[in-house]
C-alpha cells in the first residue's frame, strides 16, 4: 500500500454527500459520505492510520493472512456485488476538499486513510494477482477535512479501535443453534 502523503490527490467518485453536522460546522470541519470504484483509493496514502495492512511485513514478505482480511478476500471473490454492504470502507482525513461534480471528483490535499488499511491491502493484492480482473466493487468510504493535527490523530486512534466479537454470537446469529 502506498503510505506517501502527496499534497493533492483526485478521488474520482459515483456518490459523494456532504454529511457535516452543526458540530462540525461549529468547529469549521467538515464530513463527506460517499461510494467510489476500489481502485480510486489504491494510491491514496495511508501513513497517518494507526495500523498498516497485516498482510504484508515491512520489507514487502507476505504474512498468514488474518480472519478479517480473509473474509474481505472471500467477499471479493465470491460475493463481490455485496462488497459496499459487507464491508464499511475506508476513512480519510484531508486537510481540504475542493468538489468538482461535474466531473465527480474530489481534491482532496494532505490526505490520508486512517481505517480501512486491511480492506485496501486485500483488495489491491487481490487484483495485482490477478491483472485481468478489472471488475473492481464499490467501496464506502467517509472524507473528514480537518487541519486540526490532533484532532486528526485523535480520530485515526479511535477509528482503529476494535472490540473482539465472540464466535458465540457469530455462530448464533449465522442461525447455527436453531433447531
Amino acid at each position: 500500500m502506498k503510505t506517501n502523503n502527496a499534497s493533492a490527490y483526485t478521488l474520482k467518485y459515483s456518490t459523494l454527500k456532504s454529511v457535516t453536522s452543526p458540530e462540525d460546522q461549529d468547529s469549521n470541519r467538515k464530513r463527506y459520505a460517499g461510494v467510489c470504484k476500489a481502485n480510486h483509493l489504491f494510491d491514496l496514502s495511508t501513513s497517518e492510520n494507526v495500523r498498516s495492512y497485516l498482510g504484508i511485513d515491512e520489507d514487502g514478505t507476505r504474512r498468514k493472512s488474518t480472519a478479517v482480511n480473509m473474509a474481505i478476500r472471500d467477499t471479493v471473490e465470491n460475493r463481490r456485488d455485496l462488497f459496499p454492504v459487507l464491508n464499511s470502507g475506508a476513512v480519510i482525513v484531508s486537510r481540504s476538499i475542493t468538489v468538482d461534480d461535474n466531473n465527480k471528483s474530489a481534491m482532496l490535499r494532505r490526505a490520508s486513510i486512517i481505517n480501512g488499511a486491511q480492506t485496501m491491502g486485500v483488495l489491491q493484492d487481490y487484483f495485482k494477482d490477478h491483472p485481468d480482473d478489472q471488475d473492481f466493487p464499490s467501496v464506502n468510504f467517509e472524507i473528514i477535512v480537518t487541519d486540526d493535527e490532533e484532532l486528526i490523530g485523535d480520530i485515526s486512534i479511535a477509528r482503529n479501535y476494535q472490540n473482539r466479537v465472540a464466535e458465540l454470537s457469530i455462530y448464533g446469529r449465522m442461525g447455527r443453534f436453531e433447531a
